[in-house]
């Protein structure tokens, strides 16, 4: 074999081999991506399905059940509502706030020395607190200072605070405050052989109030659930008016919500079937623009997932997720069993097939049949019970994405073997090569031996 070359024999069957299995390797590095895309992207569908669910929970749940309320002057007081809050006019009239006790006792600095015998004693609704000086000041060099220390890092301090105000002539005053408002928290001195003279700085009082008439009395200004699910925090005396209404504002957002999901399920689907081209223009699904900014902050769970461009188009085949975009369009036009649509309150299809939203006639039919847009959407037979009925088949455990799911996992796993058993079936072919193509330089430095045999040595 004239001109082979010895000593070469892996490296020309490593380029044999890679020749050989170039083909195929390209074929199944398609294969792996075309499953990977197909199970990111149902992935994909899966979760933004259940937002869709998640939303339409939540607009069904608290969407027609909020409440706000409001004084005419803000600094009265302040007003959380919950949803079981009976819409109305209330007369609020406070008469007297919550204060905590506080009392104080002069001392000359607060390097003062403590005595060296004796207790202080006091009490907070019935829990009792003794200081033993004979303990504190041991060493005979305790200060007034160290006394507040001990007092705050006490163990069985029963709700009292210790602070030291300064009075500019290096007098101080040691000042005990209780740390909740309220009568029943008032600071009693029970023993005091020092004979500090503890003067009181500001009474224990409860909060004084009534609403439309009726007497109540609070140990904080805080005062929780006063009437079924409205909390107030006092802040002054006098007298308002507490406002009590349906949130048709954060009704509007919750309806909002649903035609900007709906808006970006579809076109999510539109994008992973192909079905349409989809415009991915910046315009919002409502009129409210200037309101995008507000979203910023949220949490990224909250933001739609972007279609990959290794995605688009990957579900084109399947005709199980066409026939859903089909039915969640349909599914606008069709009223609710109240007879409602959603066009009755100003969500209409674009030529593009998005959903729009006209505020002016959403907020008309907020303010004037609220009960009946409640009914369209949550209602027996209504959007939600529409929509989630389309949707479940989907989302539920072993319902047909995790059918897709699992049927791509099966694909990659026989990829895998198949890939496997091509690497082995290419690693014998190379070792079947190197074996020939050393057996056959063997041979060639056999002959090139042989032939110096008839060759005399040149004089």
């Amino acid at each position: 074999m004239p001109g082979m070359p010895t000593g070469n024999s892996a490296s020309m069957a490593q380029q044999i081999i890679a020749a050989e299995r170039a083909a195929q390797d390209t074929i199944y590095s398609n294969r792996e991506s075309g499953l990977d895309s197909r199970s990111d992207a149902y992935d994909l569908l899966e979760s933004s399905l259940e937002k869709m669910q998640k939303q339409l929970s939540e607009l069904g749940k608290e969407g027609f059940d909020a409440f706000k309320g409001s004084f005419s002057s803000d600094s009265f007081a302040d007003v959380t509502i919950g949803n079981s809050a009976p819409a109305g006019n209330y007369d609020l009239a406070v008469t007297q706030l919550a204060q905590s006790h506080k009392i104080s006792a002069a001392f000359a600095s607060e390097d003062a020395i403590l005595p060296a015998s004796g207790l202080l004693e006091f009490d907070v609704d019935g829990q009792s607190m003794t200081v033993d000086f004979a303990l504190l000041n041991a060493s005979g060099t305790a200060t007034v200072s160290d006394l507040v220390s001990h007092i705050n890092d006490a163990n069985d301090n029963p709700g009292a605070t210790a602070a030291l105000i300064r009075k500019g002539d290096g007098s101080v005053e040691l000042m005990l405050s209780a740390n909740d408002s309220g009568v029943a928290n008032q600071i009693n001195i029970v023993q005091n052989d020092a004979g500090f003279a503890f003067n009181q700085l500001a009474a224990a009082q409860d909060a004084q109030f009534s609403i439309n008439g009726v007497a109540i009395s609070s140990s904080s200004n805080h005062v929780e659930n006063v009437i079924d699910g409205i909390s107030l925090d006092l802040k002054q005396v006098g007298t308002d008016t507490l406002k009590v209404e349906a949130d048709t504002d954060s009704t509007k957002d919750q309806v909002e919500d649903f035609v900007e999901n709906y808006n970006n399920l579809m076109k999510q689907i539109d994008e992973l079937t192909q079905a349409m081209t989809v415009e991915d223009d910046d315009d919002s699904s409502t009129d409210d623009d200037d309101d995008d900014d507000s979203d910023s902050d949220d949490e990224d769970d909250d933001k739609p997932k972007e279609v990959g461009a290794d995605e688009i188009g990957i579900l084109k085949g399947d005709s199980s997720i066409r026939r859903l975009r089909m039915n969640l369009r349909e599914m606008v036009f069709d009223a609710a069993d109240n007879g409602m649509a959603l066009s009755d309150i100003g969500i209409e299809m674009e030529r593009s097939g998005k959903l729009s939203v006209d505020d002016d006639k959403l907020d008309a039919a907020l303010s004037n049949n609220a009960k009946a847009v409640e009914e369209m959407f949550s209602g027996t037979g209504g959007y939600i019970d529409k929509i989630d009925a389309t949707l479940d088949p989907f989302t539920k455990t072993q319902g047909y994405l995790d059918m897709k799911q699992d049927s791509v996992k099966q694909e990659q796993r026989t990829l895998e073997d198949d890939m496997e058993s091509f690497d082995y079936r290419m690693k014998q072919k190379y070792s079947m090569y190197v074996d020939r193509f050393a057996a056959a330089e063997q041979y060639q430095m056999q002959l090139l031996s042989t032939s110096q045999l008839f060759y005399a040595p040149t004089a």
